[in-house]
């Protein structure tokens, strides 16, 4: 298991949650 890659997917896995999330608050706002 290598932690570099399990971070860089959490890192993407994360980045495309906050953009996916970050247009609806703007929108619920």
């Amino acid at each position: 298991r290598n932690p570099n890659i399990q971070t860089h997917l959490l890192g993407s896995e994360a980045a495309g949650i906050v953009r996916y999330a970050h247009v609806p608050v703007f929108v619920v706002r």
